[in-house]
């Protein structure tokens, strides 16, 4: 008899958290919903919402949250603070990705651009002109200009006062 080894080929893919919401307008609805909403920040998760939401603007109102499109560089944190409309967002840079982070700001928790956005010193941002909802975020010249390594960059969005 002989041997068989088997290779095993790691397919690259993402998770996805699904099968979650449909509840009713109850405050243990809410805790429901930030309970796994805050879970998969914590993970970095992608989600999607099961139930119909259709001219329902409460429920679209609780599951509308600050999410990054993409991060130009590798993720840290991210957290979402639902009862305080509060963002936060770290993540090493990655000097060689050309194209800025985009973070979506839903107008239905934010309407008129009601929000601070603070950076840290290695980041400058500005709302993208082609997309009100958007925020692009990107590299002060002084850290494209210094090409260092395992730089971190932070962003917090916050409702205006």
């Amino acid at each position: 008899m002989r041997s068989v080894q088997t290779d095993l080929i790691q397919l690259g893919g993402s998770a996805f958290l699904t099968e979650f919401g449909g509840c009713d307008d109850t405050p243990t609805c809410d805790e429901q919903l930030n309970w796994s909403l805050d879970g998969a920040d914590q993970f970095l998760q992608s989600w999607a919402f099961w139930g119909n939401v259709l001219g329902q603007n409460r429920t679209i109102y609780r599951i509308a949250r600050i999410y990054p499109h993409a991060i130009a560089g590798k993720p840290l944190a991210m957290q979402y603070i639902a009862a305080q409309r509060i963002f936060y967002l770290s993540y090493y840079i990655d000097p060689n990705i050309k194209q800025p982070t985009e973070i979506y700001v839903p107008s239905i928790q934010f309407p008129q651009q009601s929000y601070n956005v603070t950076v840290n010193s290695v980041l400058k941002w500005r709302v993208d002109p082609t997309n009100m909802n958007i925020i692009l975020v990107e590299p002060n010249e002084q850290l494209v200009k210094s090409k260092e390594q395992a730089v971190i960059g932070t962003v917090d969005i916050r409702p205006t006062m």
